[in-house]
């Protein structure tokens, strides 16, 4: 049977108690033992109160050695003790993380699925359009775990603001107003400020997202990546008018 290092240390205090009280107990029987002169050869004789110190003098000689190993074996076992302590801790730190990221995945993915897989309709007005954005920039905003978040589409021609949508949470300001669209299409770097945008070559335009964090892990950027692609494709259909079109002619068609 194999014994952990509490049940050991137990062990070896018992026994170190143990072995202490014999010694205590054959030094103070040792007087009565040794009655008389121990003959150690025809010649040699010790007597009585010599072999008596000879015997107690073993015997604390033996206790000394056994209390040695004692806190040998005690400061060994504290030792382990000390490890597992260290590696049980950043055991937990590592499961607190894995933990938390977990959450956070969850909550992004949460986030992500109604804007990948539930679009039940797309913009036709300017109002319509508005409500997605807005949704979109919160949602957004969630993933970047910002304080506030901006989605801004700029002509990459004219550098005019082709739509916009603010989003912040309460008791915080939005100070996006300050960052300029050249700045955004030049891919300039704003201090304190993270932009994750689209790059089709073949658009007139661009969008991005702004927040105000330094630095985002390259799984929120592929998820707001995605954002800001939905976002374009929306605009693109908004703004193409065809959705409108389409319908007029079916109901044309219809009567």
């Amino acid at each position: 049977m194999k014994w952990d290092i509490e049940t050991r240390l137990r062990f070896l205090r018992i026994a170190y108690t143990i072995a202490s009280g014999v010694l205590l107990l054959l030094v103070a029987v040792i007087p009565l033992v040794v009655t008389r002169k121990v003959p150690l050869t025809r010649s040699l004789v010790i007597e009585e109160e010599t072999a008596e110190v000879l015997a107690i003098v073993l015997l604390l000689v033996l206790a000394a050695a056994g209390s040695r190993l004692y806190r040998k074996e005690l400061r060994r076992y504290s030792l382990k003790i000390q490890t597992a302590t260290r590696l049980r801790e950043r055991l937990e730190e590592r499961l607190a993380d894995a933990f938390g990221y977990i959450g956070a995945v969850n909550v992004e993915i949460g986030e992500i699925l109604p804007v990948l897989c539930r679009v039940e309709q797309y913009p036709q007005s300017r109002k319509q359009f508005q409500e997605h954005l807005d949704d979109l920039t919160r949602r957004a905003m969630v993933i970047a775990a910002a304080d506030w978040g901006v989605v801004r589409i700029a002509d990459i021609r004219n550098l005019r603001t082709l739509k916009e949508a603010r989003q912040s949470r309460a008791g915080t300001r939005c100070a996006a107003g300050l960052i300029s669209n050249r700045a955004l299409i030049e891919d300039r770097r704003l201090d304190g400020h993270t932009v994750v945008g689209t790059r089709a070559k073949n658009l007139p335009f661009r969008t991005f997202l702004v927040f105000p964090a330094p630095q985002l892990q390259t799984r929120d950027r592929i998820l707001l990546s995605a954002i800001a692609g939905e976002i374009e494709m929306l605009f693109l259909i908004y703004a193409s008018g065809f959705v409108s079109q389409f319908q007029t002619t079916e109901t044309s068609r219809s009567s």
